[in-house]
């Protein structure tokens, strides 16, 4: 059975023309998630703020300075899981909050893990990821330059 790779060809196999038209197909789609995204987004922040009625739990969040909108609901009702012991509950509460499982520690370890590797990188084959990435970015200032240099001569 074929793996399904044997119809993709790679970018430096095919024309100029055909790299530029899919890299700008690619970013239409990007753009167009990314504001579909930022509109559930927006939509989401609005159902949250809007005031329900959640019985005798909409009574104590206004008794106590509270709107009992859907998203204090929502605290209260993670609140009282993780009070029962539902851990999931209680990291979802560490997570909206900002608090981590990992300490100042870990974070530094894991850092210094990742410089040692893109160290290995480059003493093994001699790219540099910064240096990478500008050249990719010099490469696409390049080809918009020439598509304009194009465009002004037509």
């Amino acid at each position: 059975m074929s793996s399904g790779h044997e119809n993709l060809i790679p970018f430096d196999k095919r024309s100029e023309e055909e790299v530029r038209e899919l890299a700008r197909k690619g970013g239409k789609a990007s753009g167009k998630t990314r504001r579909e995204k930022a509109n559930l987004r927006k939509k989401m922040n609005w159902v949250l703020t809007i005031e329900a009625d959640a019985g005798n739990l909409s009574d104590m969040l206004k008794a106590n300075g509270g709107e009992s909108t859907y998203e204090e609901i929502i605290a209260m009702a993670m609140v009282k899981e993780a009070g029962m012991g539902n851990v999931q509950a209680y990291n979802a509460i560490k997570d909206t909050i900002g608090q981590s499982n990992k300490d100042d520690l870990d974070i530094a370890e894991q850092e210094s893990k990742i410089e040692l590797n893109r160290a290995k990188k480059e003493t093994m084959t001699g790219e540099n990821e910064e240096d990478e990435a500008l050249n990719k970015l010099d490469q696409i200032l390049k080809e918009v330059h020439d598509d304009a240099v194009k465009q002004q001569t037509k």
